[in-house]
């Protein structure tokens, strides 16, 4: 039987069979291997027996032995964060950023699956902040073999002059040696590019994510951070109609902006 290209189509969010039936009841390739060759599992109309097959929540239909079959849609989401929310699920002291969102989204959740942060914002620090259920997705976004960027809008508390910043952007590009903090270890950032606005205000765009990594950064260049807010996560920026602490689900184009790859750094 001819098997189904499938909607392999630039503007669709492809993934494999294998990753979307693992994340719902299947753990092993074998079973999942299994399964397609002892159904009729179809996709648009066409049976397809190999879990590599790529396919589209978004837009393709399923069936199982001549019958619906339902995949739900995974759970993504953006918030505008404000600083004195906490990224954990409990705390004693502050608010969490899962508070902010609706319990109606929790009811969506696909079986087996955990609505979770994309990475954290500290406590302090503003911007865009994903959710999803989608483990897979998250550690697309979150492994540094990726070098995902991040961009963040910084006010500093000393101003820099035009030969500093000149500095600034050299070391930057060279990567920071970070200096051991509490009980986290010091290491070299990777290479990272920072554009001033001002004499205090700067854009910094990394491709990590270590703890208070960018807060690090520039104390190492000799200078604190005022104010923090990430603007950009992939090729995704934060949407400027999406208020402080509002939050909705993202589009199918936006969840492929935030696997585009940048090239800033």
């Amino acid at each position: 039987m001819k098997q189904q290209t499938g909607t392999n189509t630039q503007d669709s969010f492809l993934e494999s069979i294998e990753s979307i039936l693992n994340r719902r009841k299947f753990s092993t390739h074998r079973s999942i291997r299994k399964f397609l060759q002892s159904n009729n599992f179809c996709v648009n109309g066409m049976r397809i027996t190999n879990s590599s097959h790529k396919v589209s929540l978004f837009k393709d239909s399923f069936t199982l032995n001549g019958s619906p079959f339902i995949l739900e849609k995974d759970l993504y989401l953006i918030l505008n964060k404000t600083k004195g929310f906490i990224c954990t699920t409990k705390d004693n002291l502050f608010p969490t950023v899962y508070s902010l969102i609706d319990k109606k989204y929790f009811e969506k959740i696909p079986a087996h699956s955990t609505l979770h942060t994309i990475g954290r914002l500290d406590l302090d620090t503003e911007g865009l902040l994903l959710f999803t259920t989608n483990g897979d997705f998250s550690h697309r976004l979150l492994n540094p073999e990726f070098h995902v960027e991040k961009k963040y809008y910084i006010k500093l508390e000393k101003n820099v002059t035009a030969e500093e910043q000149s500095v600034y952007k050299q070391k930057c590009k060279e990567g920071i040696f970070i200096e051991r903090e509490n009980n986290q270890k010091g290491f070299r950032a990777g290479p990272a590019l920072i554009s001033f606005i001002s004499e205090n205000e700067c854009y910094l765009t990394i491709s990590e994510g270590k703890f208070h990594q960018v807060k690090r950064m520039i104390k190492a260049l000799q200078n604190k951070v005022t104010y923090l807010k990430r603007v950009q996560f992939a090729s995704l920026c934060l949407p400027q109609d999406l208020k402080p602490n509002e939050y909705r689900e993202l589009t199918e184009e936006e969840i492929l902006l935030l696997t585009k790859k940048s090239t800033s750094v």
